[in-house]
């Protein structure tokens, strides 16, 4: 069944990025610069996507935990990077056989209008930083995107450069809320992750489930797959 078939989603020999966002009090603050059927930041966060967040007061250094937890986040963020980047890669092929149909309203609902200008580890970076939401939840937002791209024809999405955004951060969204007990605020997802307004973000949440069947809880060897899938990613 579909759980067989989710390892699909590893990646070999992905090179990792340099680059790191942060945000400041007042950044968290700014409205996003946002488009409808898009993620665009504003031209700070844009320029930031270039710059180490590893940037240190001189004479200062951080405990050894708070060293290990930041390579470990660096590390989870390229492998999701590296996990998506190769699911689009393999999509290419079935979305340009798609274009030739008419997308379905669904579609139209996670798909961009254009390619973003800011990379894909950037946007990832994004969500692992400043979601408050267990690590847990990126494995299986993974699951549930996997699983969508095995679905039947009437409900299959493939993941592309122009859907790939809104679909991670909806992913993550419906992830978090099966698995933590006190949920995160929608205007503050919809914030992070680009979205324009809390409606918007619910309707992508409700697309999703309709997509999931409401079947959010994973099986063991999705998750094996998927954890595999993240471990491979950038060896």
């Amino acid at each position: 069944g579909r759980a067989g078939r989710a390892c699909g989603m590893g990646a070999d020999g992905a090179t990792r990025s340099s680059s790191c966002e942060t945000m400041s009090p007042a950044e968290r603050e700014r409205p996003r610069s946002v488009t409808h059927s898009a993620v665009t930041l504003s031209p700070d966060e844009r320029e930031s996507s270039a710059a180490c967040g590893g940037a240190e007061a001189e004479g200062q250094e951080e405990p050894a935990s708070a060293v290990a937890a930041g390579v470990e986040r660096e590390r989870l963020i390229a492998s999701i990077a590296a996990v998506l980047e190769r699911a689009i890669a393999s999509g290419v092929r079935g979305a340009q056989r798609a274009a030739m149909q008419q997308p379905s309203a669904v579609e139209s609902l996670f798909s961009a209008v254009s390619k973003q200008a800011f990379s894909l580890e950037f946007y990832v970076r994004r969500l692992v930083t400043h979601l408050d939401t267990s690590r847990a939840a990126f494995p299986l937002a993974l699951v549930y995107l996997r699983r969508l791209e095995l679905a039947d024809c009437s409900s299959r999405i493939v993941v592309s450069e122009l859907n790939v955004h809104r679909l991670l951060i909806t992913a993550v969204l419906v992830a978090s809320k099966f698995l933590e007990d006190r949920p995160m605020a929608m205007e503050y997802v919809a914030k992070v992750g680009g979205v324009q307004t809390v409606a918007e973000m619910s309707r992508l949440e409700a697309a999703m489930l309709g997509l999931l069947e409401y079947c959010c809880y994973p099986s063991d060897s999705e998750m094996w797959c998927a954890e595999a899938a993240l471990a491979n990613a950038c060896r």
